[in-house]
C-alpha cells in the first residue's frame, strides 16, 4: 500500500501548512523561551499519538527522539481526509499550525542535496532513512544517496546532516551554503513553498483581460518602434516584473499594476494569477512549456539587505530561487548560463556585463517545445510568395493545411492549429491572424487592444479552414524601458521617485534602488513538424552608490501571430511576421511611351528570380501593379 508521512518539526525547524489547507502560514521564527518550546512540542507529540490511535492504518514513527522528530504515515488514498482532521486537532488544542511541516517537500529541479533515497525528489522520507541509516539500523542507501546526503560537504556523513536536513525540510535557510557552481549561493533552495500563499477567489474573465490588455499594449509600443519582426512573450516579461513588483511601494508599485494587472482588483490577485498559471503549467503542459524564475543579488550587506518578506513571496507565488552572489564575470557566466539551460538553448544569454552599479538581477525564463497535433507531409510543404510589409515579394516554403479552428473579428481572420497533447483541451495552440484586405498589420497593430484580442480567441468557432502558413525563424531582443515607460511605469526607472524599499532594506532616498533597465530576448521557430519558442526577461535594479463552406486565410502577407495557452486562453508568445523567406530579385527595363511629359507612363517588364531553385516555379503567372506614374508588368518564370 502507498504510503505518504506528515511530520512534526524540532522547536529549533519550522515547518508550513499545505497550501490546501485554506488557512497557510510562511515560516516565521519560533519566538518562544526553551521550556515553552519543549511544552509544546510534548503537547503535540501527545496529540500526534492520540490521532494516529484514532485513525486506523497511520502508524508515529521517531525520525531521531532526542530532535523532537515524529512523523505521521498515511495510505494516500486517505490524504485529504487524514490532513483535514489534523488541521482540526491542531486548532481545537491551540497548537501552531507552523509547527507542522508536511512531506513531501520537493526542492528545485536542480537542486537534488538530500534526496537520500534517490526517487529524484526531496522529502521527509529521506529524513528518515538518514537518521536509521546513522542509527545503524539494518536499512541499504547507495553511494549515490550518501553523496545526497552530505549537506555540510565536508565528506563525511553524520548527525550535522541529518539536521540540515530536517532545517531544509522545515523552510530554514541555510546562508553559508554554496552552489555547486561555488559562485552563488541559494538562499531559497530547501525553502518549502507555497506556505505563505493567501487563498482567494481569482476570476478567469478577470486575468485573461489583464493578460489581454498587457499583451496588446507592450505589443503596440514595440511595433511602432520597430519596422522589422517583433516577438514578445507577455508572460516572461509579466513574471519578472511581477517579482519586482512585489519589492515596491507607493506610487511605484501603483504604476507597475496599473500596467501589468489592470482588471484586478489588489496586487495579491495577480501574485495568485501568476502562481495559478505557473502551478497549472507545470502540473499539466510541463512537457511543451518550462518556466522558471530566479534572482541575483549582490553579496554586500552595506548596499543591499533583501527582507524577508520579500524572499517569501517570490519563492511562495513565483517558485524563485534566489541566490547571492559576487557580481562579478562568475555572476555574468551564472546567468547567462543558467538562461541558456532554462531556454533549452534558444536564449544563449541575456546580460552583456557585470556593471558595478547592478545590485540585483529578477529573471524569467521561457522554453516552449511542442509538436502539431496533425503534422505537415511533404506533399503539403511547397515554394510560395509571400508579399513582406515593404511590398516586395520574398520565396518561401510555405505549408498547407486543412484545420477547424476558425477566429474572426471585425478586421481580422484567422485560425488555430493545435500542438499534440495528452489531453486535447489543455495544451497549447498555434494562433495565426490576417488583417482583412486593405489593412495594413501596421494599422491594424495599431488598432490591436485587449478587447481585439479577446474577441479573437473567446469567440473561436468550428469551421473547415483551408490554410496557408510559411515556414519562419527569428530572434528578436531589446531593451523595454522605452516602451515601459511610456506605458505608465515612470517611477521605476526614476532614481529620485522610485520606492524599492520592500525589496532592499538598505534603499533610502539618498541611496535609492531603482530599475536601470528590462531587456527582453526572444526566438521562435515554426516549421513542418512543430514549433519551438524562447524567451528570457532580465530587470535589472542598480542603486547609486458535411463539410460547411470552406474559410480560407493564407499567410501570403504580413500577419499577427500567437501561441496560446489553449485552458487558461491567454497568449504566451504574441508576434508579428512582417517579413520571412528570401528577396526576389528584381530585373527592370524600361520603355519610354510616346505620350507627353505631364501624362508620361513607364512600362517595366520585371522578370523574377527566386534565390532558391528556379525549379520552384514551374507555372508562368502575370502580376501587375499601378500608380499614378509607374505601371509594371511582371512576369515569373
Amino acid at each position: 500500500m502507498k504510503s505518504k508521512v506528515i511530520a512534526l518539526a524540532a522547536a529549533v525547524l519550522l515547518g508550513t501548512s499545505p497550501c490546501s489547507l485554506p488557512v497557510s502560514a510562511a515560516p516565521e521564527t519560533v519566538a518562544a523561551s526553551d521550556a515553552e518550546s519543549d511544552e509544546l512540542l510534548q503537547r503535540t507529540y501527545t496529540l500526534m499519538q492520540q490521532f494516529t490511535a484514532d485513525h486506523p492504518g497511520t502508524l508515529l514513527e521517531n525520525i531521531v527522539p532526542e530532535w523532537y522528530g515524529v512523523a505521521i504515515r498515511y495510505p494516500v488514498e486517505q490524504e485529504s481526509a487524514i490532513l483535514s482532521d489534523l488541521a482540526a486537532v491542531l486548532r481545537e488544542n491551540n497548537i501552531p499550525e507552523e509547527m507542522v511541516a508536511y512531506a513531501p517537500l520537493p526542492l528545485s529541479a536542480d537542486i537534488l542535496k538530500g534526496d537520500v533515497d534517490q526517487n529524484g525528489k526531496v522529502e521527509i522520507a529521506d529524513a528518515i532513512m538518514l537518521a536509521r541509516w546513522l542509527a545503524e539500523d539494518p536499512i541499504t542507501v547507495t553511494a549515490g544517496g550518501l553523496t545526497a546526503a552530505d549537506l555540510t560537504g565536508d565528506g563525511l556523513v553524520t548527525s550535522e546532516d541529518a539536521v540540515s536536513l530536517l532545517r531544509r525540510l522545515a523552510g530554514v535557510r541555510e546562508e553559508t551554503e554554496q552552489s555547486s557552481e561555488g559562485h552563488s549561493v541559494d538562499l531559497l533552495s530547501g525553502y518549502a513553498r507555497g506556505g505563505g500563499v493567501v487563498e482567494d477567489t481569482l476570476s478567469v474573465a478577470d486575468c485573461q483581460d489583464a493578460a489581454y490588455n498587457f499583451a496588446a499594449k507592450l505589443l503596440k509600443k514595440l511595433c511602432s518602434e520597430d519596422s522589422g519582426n517583433t516577438l514578445i512573450s507577455p508572460m516572461s516579461v509579466s513574471l519578472a516584473l511581477g517579482m519586482t513588483a512585489n519589492g515596491a511601494k507607493g506610487q511605484t508599485q501603483d504604476e507597475m499594476y496599473a500596467l501589468l494587472a489592470e482588471n484586478l482588483e489588489q496586487k495579491e490577485h495577480f501574485n495568485m494569477w501568476c502562481k495559478t498559471w505557473q502551478d497549472y503549467t507545470r502540473d499539466f503542459n510541463a512537457k511543451q512549456l518550462e518556466v522558471a524564475n530566479a534572482i541575483w543579488f549582490r553579496d554586500d550587506e552595506n548596499r543591499i539587505l533583501v527582507p524577508d518578506a520579500f524572499r517569501k513571496t517570490v519563492a511562495d507565488y513565483y517558485d524563485a530561487s534566489l541566490y547571492k552572489a559576487p557580481f562579478d564575470e562568475t555572476t555574468l557566466s551564472d546567468v547567462n548560463g543558467w538562461v541558456n539551460e532554462k531556454t533549452h538553448g534558444m536564449i544563449p544569454d541575456i546580460l552583456e556585463k557585470a556593471d558595478p552599479q547592478h545590485i540585483m538581477y529578477l529573471l524569467n525564463a521561457l522554453a516552449f517545445e511542442a509538436e502539431w497535433e496533425k503534422e505537415y507531409c511533404k506533399e503539403e510543404v511547397r515554394p510560395g510568395l509571400f508579399t513582406g510589409a515593404d511590398g516586395f515579394p520574398y520565396g518561401v516554403d510555405m505549408m498547407y493545411s486543412e484545420e477547424s479552428i476558425y477566429l474572426e473579428s471585425e478586421n481580422a481572420t484567422g485560425f488555430m492549429k493545435p500542438f499534440a497533447h495528452d489531453n486535447t483541451s489543455n495544451g497549447y495552440c498555434f494562433a495565426a491572424v490576417l488583417p482583412n484586405e486593405g489593412i495594413s498589420i501596421d494599422e491594424y497593430i495599431a488598432g490591436l487592444d485587449a478587447e481585439e484580442i479577446a474577441a479573437l480567441l473567446r469567440n473561436q468557432r468550428q469551421a473547415n479552414v483551408r490554410t496557408a502558413m510559411p515556414k519562419f525563424s527569428f530572434e528578436w531582443g531589446k531593451s523595454l524601458k522605452p516602451a515601459l515607460k511610456a506605458l505608465g511605469m515612470q517611477s521605476a526607472f526614476s532614481a529620485e521617485d522610485a520606492d524599492f524599499s520592500g525589496l532592499n532594506d538598505r534603499a533610502t532616498p539618498e541611496n535609492p534602488t531603482y530599475i536601470e533597465d528590462v531587456i527582453h530576448k526572444t526566438f521562435i521557430e515554426v516549421g513542418p513538424l512543430g514549433a519551438k519558442a524562447g524567451a528570457a526577461t532580465a530587470v535589472i535594479m542598480v542603486n547609486r552608490g458535411g463539410p460547411a463552406k470552406m474559410k480560407q486565410v493564407t499567410l501570403d502577407r504580413p500577419f499577427l501571430f500567437m501561441i496560446v495557452d489553449r485552458a487558461c486562453m491567454v497568449p504566451v508568445f504574441i508576434g508579428v511576421v512582417r517579413q520571412t523567406g528570401e528577396e526576389v530579385c528584381v530585373q527592370n527595363t524600361c520603355v519610354p511611351d510616346t505620350t507627353t511629359e505631364a501624362e508620361s507612363t513607364t512600362t517595366t517588364t520585371t522578370e523574377w528570380h527566386c534565390i532558391s531553385t528556379p525549379e520552384q516555379f514551374s507555372t508562368t503567372s502575370t502580376m501587375v501593379y499601378e500608380n499614378p506614374v509607374i505601371r509594371t508588368t511582371a512576369v515569373a518564370e
